[in-house]
Formats: C-alpha cells, structure tokens, sequence
C-alpha cells in the first residue's frame, strides 16, 4: 500500500469514529427537543381562557347601535359579558317603582329586554370538547328589588298558605291609578302602578321575595391561532350571534 492511499485510509476510518460516536451521543442522551405540546390541549383547560377579550358581533347591530362584545374571564370561569357601548349605572332599586332600567309604558314597567352597557356577571363556566360555556346570572339590581318587598300573607288561600309583594286579591286601574282588591271587601287601595308588576316578577315566602324571571344569555365558543382569538355563538333571547374577539 502506497502512502497516498494509507493517509486516506486513515482519514475515513477518523470520520467513521466520529460518526459513530455522534450517533452513540444521540443515543444515550436525554430525550430530544422537539416542542411542547401545548397547542394539542390550548382551549381544554379553562385558565386558558383567562383574561379580557374585545370583539364584535358577526352582522348583528345591539339596540344602541353598536356590536361592541367585551368578556371578562378569570381562571375558574368566572367573571363578566357586556354588550354595546357603555351605559350609565342602573339606578338603586326603589321598591316603591319597577325594576332598575325598566321604562314605563303608560304606567306598566315594561322589560327592556337586554341591557346594553350593563356588565353581566358570569360564574361557573365549563369546557365541553375545547370549548368554553357561559351562562349570565339575572342582574343583581333585580334581585334586590324584588328583596326590598314585603311578604304578605295571602289569607284568601285556602289551599295553604301563600305569600306575595302585595296584599289584597287582585288589582285594577281607572288608566292614571291603580287600586289592590281589598281581601275584606273594604274599599279598595291606592298602590304605586309600578310597584304592583312585582306580582308578576316575584315569588314570595313568609320571609322573602326573589326575582322570578329569568333571560341568561348563552356564550359557547373556542380559542383559535395561537390562543388569543375566541369565535363563537351568543344566544340572544334565542336568537344565535357569531362573535368574534381578540385577547388585550
């Protein structure tokens, strides 16, 4: 074997080593890197929904002639859902009137239906298949207005005993007042025409009233991209609203 041909024997046998050596290192090493998994489970958990989202509603314009959709998350899935633009605070419940918001028709408070600018309180949200869905609770100005009522023992009952915002056996309106029904066949009596839609808007124990009417609105949407953009439907007095939002 000449000397030219010897060096290049030793020359491949050095690299065969060293490629042997580099595939035993890969080897017996630790694990490869090669990425976490995180983008197989995003929207599984619900503290991946955490935090504030703004966004629109899809071809839908809310009565105060925005399609703003805010939603505030914590990481128990709880937290908050606005529509529209801002809106003044609801005034302090009166037990004297109607519900907080409600305008009057005549001298009927009438519902409003929904509440824009009115931050909606959200709580005990759940995951279903990576998806993320709400509930709104009843407004709280609701609640204690039917709290500020008190109990009256409806003595007419026979059937049992029997409680509402209001005593007498019914009421009527001459169109300007309205009088209760007295129980005793008195005369009748002079209520607030605006008092007495807590008949219809409460239910009553012996020891409180509670608001009785309920129009939650229904959030079901998934995270997509990287985990800053929620798509979903909302549930508008059953009307279905694709929503679009972006994490801030």
């Amino acid at each position: 074997m000449g000397k030219r041909e010897a060096t290049m024997k030793t020359i491949m046998t050095g690299i065969w080593v060293l490629l042997a050596a580099g595939t035993c290192s890969c080897s017996s090493g630790g694990n490869v890197d090669i990425g976490d998994d995180h983008s197989a489970s995003l929207g599984a958990s619900l503290t991946d929904y955490a935090g504030s989202w703004e966004g629109y509603a899809e071809a839908y314009t809310f009565v105060d002639g925005t399609d703003r959709v805010r939603l505030n998350l914590d990481s128990v899935g709880s937290g908050s859902l606005e529509l529209g633009n801002d809106a003044p605070a609801l005034p302090a419940p009166d037990p004297e009137s109607g519900p907080p918001g409600w305008p009057l028709m005549g001298n009927t408070p009438i519902s409003p239906g929904l509440l824009v600018g009115y931050a909606f309180a959200i709580s005990g949200g759940t995951i279903e298949s990576k998806r993320i869905k709400l509930t709104t609770q009843t407004p709280a100005e609701y609640q204690q207005w039917c709290g500020l009522q008190t109990p009256v023992l409806d003595s007419s009952n026979s059937a049992g005993p029997a409680y509402w915002c209001v005593g007498g056996s019914g009421y009527h309106s001459d169109g300007t007042n309205c009088y209760l029904i007295s129980n005793s066949g008195g005369p009748d009596v002079q209520q607030p025409c605006a008092k007495l839609s807590c008949i219809q808007l409460c239910s009553c124990t012996a020891t409180s009233c509670t608001f009785n009417e309920s129009r939650p609105l229904d959030l079901d949407a998934a995270l997509e991209s990287d985990g800053d953009k929620l798509v979903g439907t909302l549930v508008l007095n059953g009307e279905r609203v694709t929503v679009r939002l972006e994490k801030l």
